[in-house]
């Protein structure tokens, strides 16, 4: 598959060829999200969203990097249901790391928090969803076992660690909805 493709030009240092085909993925799984339903292989496939996160041409794209953080979470968290790595977990929480300001929408239509405003209370969308943010790098954190991190899931960790309100358990509980909320939507196309 593609992503198997990709994976092995970054590990072998072709960037041209790793874009082409990761161009290519982005956008066969654009055609028919619903493919991402029966992957046989999710981390690779996560794996490989993640690497577009590495390219300017994805990243400079608000739409482009909502699916990527979308995606890669899914597959991601579809990968751990398979095999509790800590590989993985590493691989989410940069996920969150990198896609916060992208994938909190994400989290916010999982968790059924209305972005409506009254005119006393003005909480923009991405604070009414931190706390889940949290747990679930709680979670994935606790899992990890480690306190040792590159810089921007370093960051993540400091974040979670200052906030004493986190719960793995509720972390779980989120990340289980987001599956299931992805799932649904992915359903339909």
């Amino acid at each position: 598959m593609l992503a198997g493709i990709a994976v092995t030009n970054a590990q072998s240092s072709n960037s041209q060829k790793e874009l082409e085909v990761l161009i290519m993925l982005y956008n066969k799984i654009q055609e028919a999200s619903s493919q991402l339903l029966t992957i046989s292989d999710y981390n690779i496939v996560g794996s490989a969203y993640c690497l577009m996160g590495s390219y300017p041409l994805f990243m400079n794209n608000e739409n482009a990097r909502r699916v990527i953080a979308d995606n890669a979470f899914y597959c991601l968290s579809r990968a751990i249901e398979k095999e509790q790595s800590k590989a993985i977990y590493i691989k989410r929480l940069s996920v969150l790391a990198y896609f916060h300001k992208d994938f909190y929408y994400t989290i916010a239509n999982a968790m059924r928090i209305s972005d409506s405003e009254s005119f006393f209370q003005r909480v923009p969308l991405i604070v009414k969803t931190n706390q889940y943010y949290y747990d679930i790098a709680y979670h994935d954190f606790l899992k990890v076992g480690q306190n040792n991190y590159p810089e921007k899931i370093g960051e993540l960790y400091e974040l979670v660690r200052r906030t004493n309100k986190c719960s793995a358990q509720k972390g779980k509980v989120c990340i289980d909805k987001i599956i299931s909320y992805l799932t649904s939507v992915y359903q339909q196309y």
